[in-house]
């Protein structure tokens, strides 16, 4: 596997971004109007196996977050050929047999020290309550425990403030991080849970 930062090749992300957003996956509208997002990547990898593209994910950072807080894995996108369901075994394949997660045991160590040599706070994040028993098992099972990744005990809002009245519910999301807090607005899983439902 190969990891690239193609951050200063605008072309190439958003066509990348295009084949995403016409995908079957859940979070397929997560890569439309990609445009708009570009500018607040300070890094943006690709991995390859050989030649092919099989995973892309970016290091985002937003001007309303502490300035060295970002979130890394921040779109990650893994293509059909390499996908994977279910947690049920630890790693992957790739085609030729070498087994290995392009998530949690490729791009995420990669980003996470991409960011510890320039001093910067990564984060990992996902939308909702319902996925949190699924990101604890990611970070005691498939994250190397040398990093230190810890799932908070809060929700924290992770949108901006433009972002707000749209996107309000999809924005208070389950963090993986290093540290205690990250420095974002946040509210316990139980309130959560409640706003979510509308009660």
């Amino acid at each position: 596997m190969i990891i690239e930062n193609i951050i200063r090749e605008p072309d190439r992300i958003l066509r990348l971004a295009e084949i995403a957003s016409k995908d079957t996956h859940r979070n397929a509208k997560n890569y439309i109007n990609f445009k708009r997002r570009l500018k607040n990547y300070l890094a943006f990898h690709i991995i390859f196996d050989e030649r092919e593209v099989v995973c892309f994910g970016g290091i985002y950072h937003s001007d309303e977050w502490p300035k060295d807080l970002v979130r890394i894995n921040d779109r990650m996108f893994q293509f059909p050929s390499h996908r994977f369901k279910g947690l049920g075994k630890k790693e992957g394949k790739s085609r030729d047999g070498i087994k290995i997660g392009l998530s949690s045991e490729t791009l995420v160590p990669f980003q996470t020290e991409f960011c510890q040599i320039r001093r910067w706070k990564p984060f990992i994040s996902v939308e909702g309550v319902s996925r949190r028993k699924a990101l604890k098992r990611i970070v005691d099972d498939f994250i190397d425990p040398q990093y230190g990744y810890k799932l908070l005990p809060d929700m924290y809002y992770t949108c901006t403030n433009k972002e707000k009245e749209v996107l309000e519910k999809q924005c208070w999301q389950s963090v993986i991080a290093m540290v205690d807090d990250i420095g974002l607005p946040k509210m316990t899983v139980k309130k959560c849970e409640k706003m979510l439902k509308g009660t």
